[in-house]
């Protein structure tokens, strides 16, 4: 939850939440890790950092793939769309839509 609502707000602290959080995590933990992940790379979209945007999604792309969750992907589908026109961010898009197919 504070990932998630340090994400919506912006905070400075988000990297250091997120980074404690993922610590605090097991490998039996794969669907929140997915979920905490998706919340670090909205929040980095959001504060206008799409290169860590886009590296931390790729992370949870990848834990996506490996969890297989529909939330997960419903995640990355509305991340690939809030993505800007970059030339990086398309690659990116064209990842996630390629890993729904």
């Amino acid at each position: 939850m504070t990932v998630a609502t340090y994400a919506r707000l912006r905070h400075r602290d988000l990297g250091a939440a997120a980074d404690q959080t993922l610590a605090d995590l097991s490998e039996d933990d794969r669907k929140i890790r997915v979920a905490v992940l998706g919340d670090i790379a909205a929040g980095y979209l959001t504060a206008g950092a799409v290169d860590q945007a886009i590296e931390i999604g790729r992370h949870a792309l990848a834990a996506t793939l490996e969890a297989g969750t529909t939330t997960g992907r419903v995640r990355m589908s509305a991340l690939a769309d809030r993505l800007p026109a970059s030339s990086a961010a398309q690659a990116f898009r064209d990842e996630i839509r390629a890993s729904s197919e």
